[in-house]
């Protein structure tokens, strides 16, 4: 039980799969664990990363205390009490931490992707982006979700520029995958570029017989901007295309309530 859960811990923050029953029940494993072994920096700080993620902030950092205590200069204490400080919005505080973390550590996936994010929280967007294009260097394939990651914190900090130009780079890199499109055509959909969204629509489903989703999603955009004829007209092709799809698919539960959500769309789309 003394083997530490750290690298767990950090695949738990960058994608945030947890919920507030599983941390309890893991702070639960931790006291207990830190029974047996209360000489364990390893258990301490795992304990200060569920307090952290629980929202008990001065409990995570008494934790961390106590596992710099037991393992000094240990540099994974700098970077949790980094991602403390961000979480308790001393964006300041939390970066001296992550340039510490990172003087060791300075190809660290999590480290650089910290970095980035707490330099965006302090609005130093030029050297957000350089530590993002380092972070995605580093990789020699990099994954389609950094680059989706990375647009999506400038996204949600309205700078749409920037968003777009790593989606941008993630598309030229990666391929033509529909996770980056998807998020492309969301960032059109925001500023009311209507065509540009449409073409990427037109591009997630290039080559594909099958037409449904298409025309539906089609339906919906049209439907947002309040263009009634062609909304009803691209649900009216959706439905076509479903009454010539085999039966083996358009029989299937997943078709069947996307021809439930065609017909629901059209009754609620205004006649003139």
């Amino acid at each position: 039980m003394r083997q530490t859960l750290y690298s767990l811990l950090l695949f738990f923050c960058s994608f945030n799969v947890y919920s507030h029953s599983g941390l309890h029940d893991l702070l639960v494993i931790a006291d207990s664990s830190i029974k047996a072994y209360p000489d364990s920096a390893e258990l301490f700080l795992d304990r200060g990363e569920w307090y952290r993620l629980h929202g008990d902030f001065t409990l995570a950092e008494k934790d961390y205390q106590v596992a710099d205590s037991l393992k000094p200069h240990w540099n994974a204490v700098n970077y949790c009490r980094a991602s403390l400080l961000k979480a308790s919005k001393k964006n300041h505080e939390a970066l001296k931490f992550i340039k510490k973390y990172l003087e060791e550590e300075p190809k660290s996936i999590n480290g650089m992707s910290l970095k980035g994010e707490v330099l965006l929280k302090l609005g130093r967007k030029k050297e957000a982006n350089k530590t993002f294009l380092q972070l995605i260097r580093i990789h020699k394939s990099p994954p389609p979700h950094l680059y989706y990651e990375t647009a999506l914190l400038f996204l949600n900090l309205k700078d749409t520029a920037s968003s777009l130009h790593w989606l941008d780079e993630g598309l030229k890199k990666v391929g033509k995958i529909d996770l980056l499109l998807e998020l492309k055509k969301e960032v059109y959909l925001g500023k009311g570029q209507v065509q540009e969204a449409l073409a990427i629509l037109t591009e997630q489903f290039k080559g594909r017989k099958n037409k449904v989703r298409y025309y539906y999603q089609q339906g919906r955009i049209w439907r947002q901007f309040k263009k009634i004829k062609k909304s009803k007209r691209a649900f009216q092709n959706a439905l076509m295309y479903y009454d010539s799809i085999p039966k083996r698919v358009s029989e299937s539960t997943v078709y069947i309530a996307l021809k439930d959500s065609i017909e629901w769309s059209l009754r609620l789309t205004p006649q003139k």
